[in-house]
């Protein structure tokens, strides 16, 4: 493909920093500055004991219906996001019983939200990680890579080992900017058939893909699986199917918007790393596909979860992933080139370096989700409690072991030296058959 014809995306036109990856490149509002929504931050800032105490239903069922109107940039919307994000979750997961219907107090002002900022009405990987932290010291306002100098603006439990566990993905985050840029820099490259620029490059992204795995080993540090499990990862559920009280088994969460002609139901996918746009910026630029051509059932689970999961991200971070799958990738360039043994070589130990940051992912769910079953109250999914598989369920919905395997298979085959031999010996196969051989 001619260089002409290729535009190769710029990172900071979508919202990506340098610095700070998918993050923003400025840290996210902490409070909305319009006193008009006071209401809703103070409920916020109070989450954690009005939960405690089982009064968040009453309180939020007496607010006022606030306008929206009042929100004057993208980040007070997406700070809206965050506070009713929270208050949502914590009203449906937060008391004995599960709520089935949401009041229009909050349904009303976080579905006109969601229309603007084109999301999903559900808590999201970005108003729980991307626009919820802040730096412990002003002075490290600089450094977003190291999660002990960061700290969560909201918490539902109030305990360190929540903000713990979405700083983590934070710093990842921010750990991941620079291969974002550096494969920008490689695609150019590729354009230009500069093998040896291509090649730096590959080493440095398993250099960083390292990074990150060992930053993501620093979950155990400081929140605890019990912390977790126990505390935190039912509010994180979202509402593919609810059980609620004598409701039975609903499709759903329905959100009452004042009249009958107007409420709706809501089917969502609880927040989850699948809504990473880092990770999925891995395979892209990798050229890691979820959709072989040979499916079972769960690999193609695999795949339409994934690229359902784009709905639920910022829709600028949706876009640059949109424009990076519509450049030539990496593999298919090293595919171009399969006699450059150095080259073929580097892309392998990429494709190496974020298999063995999905084995860890795996071998961290493994000990963080309850293999023993959640109560019936946290099954979002509303899947039968004899389900082997559904009880160890991410937050996001999905089965989580046979998702995470299932993934990690996809990246070890995208390994391209494994290829090119096979293609090697299924010619010198073809070539003792026969011209003329019928296979």
């Amino acid at each position: 493909m001619a260089a002409a014809s290729v535009s190769i995306p710029d990172p900071e036109q979508y919202g990506i920093g340098a610095k700070t990856g998918f993050l923003p490149p400025n840290p996210p509002l902490t409070t909305l500055p319009s006193t008009y929504y006071a209401p809703w931050e103070d409920i916020a800032n109070n989450l954690p004991l009005l939960v405690r105490e089982q009064r968040l239903r009453k309180v939020i069922r007496k607010l006022p219906v606030l306008e929206t109107n009042r929100l004057q940039s993208r980040q007070e919307y997406e700070r809206a996001h965050t506070v009713l994000s929270f208050l949502l979750h914590a009203y449906v997961w937060g008391d004995e019983d599960v709520a089935t219907v949401v009041p229009p107090p909050l349904s009303i002002p976080f579905t006109r939200i969601c229309q603007v900022l084109d999301l999903p009405t559900v808590a999201i990987y970005a108003s729980v990680v991307l626009w919820n932290f802040t730096f412990i010291d002003k002075s490290d306002h600089l450094d977003f890579s190291d999660p002990a100098k960061l700290r969560s603006s909201l918490t539902f439990t109030g305990l360190p080992d929540e903000s713990w566990f979405y700083m983590i993905s934070a710093a990842i985050e921010a750990r991941g900017a620079p291969i974002i840029f550096d494969v920008m820099q490689a695609l150019q490259a590729a354009l230009k058939d500069d093998c040896c620029r291509v090649i730096e490059t590959l080493h440095r992204y398993r250099t960083g893909l390292k990074d990150i795995a060992c930053l993501f080993d620093r979950m155990y540090e400081g929140c605890s699986p019990e912390h977790f499990c126990d505390s935190i990862r039912p509010f994180l559920s979202g509402w593919t199917k609810i059980r609620g009280g004598s409701t039975g088994e609903v499709d759903g969460l329905r959100f009452d918007m004042g009249n009958s002609r107007t409420s709706y139901m809501a089917s969502s996918y609880g927040p989850s790393n699948a809504q990473c746009s880092l990770i999925q910026f891995f395979d892209v630029s990798l050229g890691v596909s979820h959709r072989p051509k040979h499916q079972t059932e769960v690999s193609q689970h695999a795949g339409d979860y994934l690229h359902d999961m784009r709905k639920y991200m910022p829709i600028y971070h949706r876009k640059f992933l949109e424009h990076v799958e519509n450049v030539p990738n990496l593999r298919h360039f090293v595919q171009l080139h399969p006699n450059n043994s150095e080259l073929v070589s580097a892309y392998d130990s990429a494709i190496a370096g974020l298999t063995e940051l999905r084995d860890r992912h795996l071998r961290m769910v493994l000990r963080y989700i309850n293999i023993e079953g959640p109560d019936e109250k946290s099954q979002g999914a509303g899947a039968e409690a004899d389900d082997p598989v559904r009880v160890a369920e991410g937050t996001g919905g999905t089965q989580a072991v046979p998702f995470l395997t299932e993934t990690r298979a996809h990246t070890t085959n995208a390994k391209i030296d494994k290829t090119i031999q096979m293609a090697n010996t299924n010619d010198r196969s073809k070539n003792r058959r026969g011209k003329y051989c019928m296979l």
